[in-house]
């Protein structure tokens, strides 16, 4: 992990600690949500992109009350997460991000930044 991503892991860490309770994600009742678990191999194609997509839906919508949002989004799109979602983005959203950051030079945006 580089220095940026452990700076956003650190400032994410102690944005957490300070939560008076523990964010949804961390609750075992929607983990399943934010990092979906691989489907039966008897599951349609088509369902189970189906299920995988509304699973994203409804973290994304947990995500938007989270007062930790932008901090997580922004250690994920630093640490280049390659799965689940954190602060409101997917695999899918931080790829995009990585592609227009690759497409004008101008280094990553903060969390702030996309959310505006």
């Amino acid at each position: 992990m580089g220095k940026k991503a452990q700076k956003a892991y650190l400032e994410l860490s102690t944005a957490l600690a300070e939560l008076p309770e523990p964010p949804q994600c961390a609750d075992e009742r929607y983990k399943h949500m934010f990092f979906v678990e691989p489907m039966d191999v008897g599951t349609p194609d088509a369902l189970a992109m189906r299920i995988i997509r509304q699973n994203e839906i409804d973290a994304k919508l947990i995500c938007d009350f989270c007062k930790v949002k932008a901090l997580c989004a922004e250690y994920a799109i630093t640490a280049h997460e390659a799965f689940g979602v954190w602060g409101g983005t997917s695999p899918t959203d931080r790829k995009a991000i990585y592609a227009s950051v690759r497409a004008t030079a101008t280094g990553l945006p903060t969390a702030t930044q996309l959310f505006d």
